[in-house]
């Protein structure tokens, strides 16, 4: 994880409050008194900042952190009916569904700055990297969403080796990525990767917007600094070469969950003037391998995997 020389460091930009570091360490150290050993948190905050924090309490706790595959109904109930003392956690009482309460304790948690201080100490914590607490899902689109479980060692194991490659694939280096936005959910695997884990091992802040259409892309795109990188899947991609819109601010496109046409990849990257790169890899294995699909036919597996 990112060090203390990080912590004071932006972590969350948000509408209208910027979060440090040790702004996100406190709030989650703050919720994390809610929870004890036994809990399993079904994290379904929306928002980076009420994600970001639900996530570092859980792990903070040890607890079982289930990311359901979607916020649908059905599979939410599922999954609670078959866990002992599950907590869902959500950043807006909208999102709660009555029915939950039949099978969980539910709980707001809308993160606020807390006027205490945190020493270096207490925010660096040790977690334990080889405990089991993490519950991710496949898609379900072959069939039922099957469990997959994750430690925290391996999903930081994950975004080193991320960082590794695009360390390699950005004029100037990683350094040059000021900021992440992101169009898919923290929930999912590749959301999860790219989000929540490459932002916490390499200090980067995240926009706390989840922007899907074209228009809401350059918007969020509008309120950054040169440098950005864009998160997306591959039809938020088709959506921008509909629509012919270019994008600012941009220094990198990564997209995943599904094949990307190489000709809509050329198309991005004339239109975010940036280059676009693919991701290979799955909830069950996480990142595998990538390529610069507008001009690469062959994948390049990434550090430490071997094809």
């Amino acid at each position: 994880m990112a060090g203390a020389s990080h912590l004071d460091r932006l972590a969350v930009i948000g509408a209208t409050q910027q979060w440090t570091w040790r702004q996100i360490h406190l709030a989650s150290i703050a919720l994390a008194k809610q929870f004890d050993e036994t809990s399993t948190i079904c994290n379904l905050c929306n928002t980076r900042v009420g994600f970001l924090v639900t996530w570092l309490a859980a792990l903070r706790r040890g607890c079982l952190q289930l990311l359901p595959p979607s916020g649908g109904h059905a599979d939410l109930t599922a999954i609670l009916k078959a866990c002992s003392g599950a907590m869902v956690i959500v950043d807006d009482e909208q999102l709660l569904h009555p029915q939950w309460k039949e099978h969980a304790r539910c709980l707001i948690n809308a993160p606020a700055e807390i006027q205490w201080s945190l020493s270096d100490e207490v925010a660096l914590w040790t977690p334990d990297w080889n405990l089991p607490t993490v519950r991710l899902y496949t898609s379900g689109s072959t069939g039922t969403p099957e469990p997959q479980m994750r430690t925290l060692g391996q999903l930081a194991r994950g975004a080193q080796v991320l960082g590794r490659r695009l360390n390699e694939e950005i004029d100037g280096g990683l350094i040059n990525i000021k900021s992440i936005v992101c169009s898919v959910s923290p929930q999912h695997m590749f959301g999860l990767e790219t989000s929540v884990m490459l932002s916490l091992v390499h200090a980067i802040p995240v926009l706390d917007r989840r922007p899907l259409l074209p228009a809401d892309v350059n918007a969020a795109l509008k309120q950054l600094a040169i440098g950005a990188l864009w998160i997306a899947t591959p039809l938020h991609l088709q959506a921008l070469v509909t629509a012919g819109d270019e994008v600012i601010n941009c220094n990198l496109v990564i997209a995943s969950t599904m094949a990307l046409n190489p000709v809509v990849a050329e198309h991005a990257e004339r239109l975010a003037k940036a280059p676009v790169l693919e991701i290979y890899g799955s909830t069950e294995t996480g990142v595998l391998a990538m390529r610069r699909t507008a001009r690469d036919v062959s994948w390049q597996p990434v550090h430490g995997v071997h094809i």
